[in-house]
């Protein structure tokens, strides 16, 4: 008896409607065992900061689009990067190519040195947000007055800086990798600490009417020429050219 039972349940075939009402099932109610690529946007890393507000400090993997959120684990960003980082320790927060880094509305603070390590071809900024915005895919603060964050995936080896640019935010171009030349309009007055620390291949600065070099603003750039420098340059900051062609070292 026990074997005829156990070969009519393997003969037993159920209804069509039975299989598919399972299958139904199964897809809605059940985990998936067959993902073999998550969910992109669900692999963050972050910190809560207090009063209901979160920075992110990381991301997994290469994307196209990378969307930072509006709110995790019923927290709202406010924040890209570690407000406690050592910037003068090496980083390894966002090692990845980033086609597209898009920006949400909550964000009022990036941090420094916060993307230095992402590949990004293009920023993108909600046009709600109060802080930032940006032109042609180049991250700027709301006023567009100072250049926050140059795309380091980009491949042009010549960039001429929007005029209406007064200065040029802390690492903005920090490591860049393919940049020979840089062109600064009349309106450029500062650059920050940083902005262009090991940009190695980096030959030629028209410094236009900048008047203010802070702190390690072109350090380790090996190929630049010191004949670029400015007589309006006013003001040079420790380190500005530190480790650059033994003539331009100040």
């Amino acid at each position: 008896m026990k074997k005829e039972f156990a070969s009519n349940i393997r003969k037993y075939i159920p209804p069509k409607h039975l299989i598919a009402a399972a299958a139904a099932f199964s897809l809605i109610c059940m985990p998936s065992v067959f993902a073999e690529v998550p969910d992109p946007n669900s692999e963050w890393v972050y910190d809560y900061l207090g009063n209901g507000t979160i920075t992110i400090t990381d991301h997994a993997g290469d994307i196209e689009d990378l969307y930072i959120p509006e709110f995790l684990d019923d927290g709202t960003v406010s924040g890209i990067g570690d407000p406690k980082a050592n910037t003068n320790e090496p980083s390894h927060s966002f090692e990845a190519e980033i086609g597209t880094l898009h920006i949400s509305k909550s964000v009022s603070e990036i941090y420094p040195a916060a993307l230095v390590n992402a590949k990004i071809h293009d920023y993108s900024v909600d046009s709600e947000n109060p802080c930032f915005s940006t032109i042609d895919g180049i991250l700027y603060d709301k006023s567009r007055t100072t250049l926050i964050a140059y795309p380091s995936g980009r491949t042009e080896t010549s960039f001429t800086v929007p005029d209406g640019t007064i200065s040029i935010g802390n690492r903005a171009f920090f490591d860049n990798p393919v940049l020979q030349e840089v062109v600064f309009p009349d309106s450029v007055k500062t650059i920050e600490e940083y902005a262009f620390m090991s940009c190695d291949v980096l030959a030629h600065v028209d410094f236009g009417s900048v008047s203010i070099l802070e702190r390690g603003a072109f350090q380790t750039c090996a190929s630049l020429s010191p004949a670029d420098l400015s007589d309006q340059i006013k003001v040079i900051g420790d380190y500005a050219f530190f480790r650059n062609a033994p003539a331009a070292e100040i």
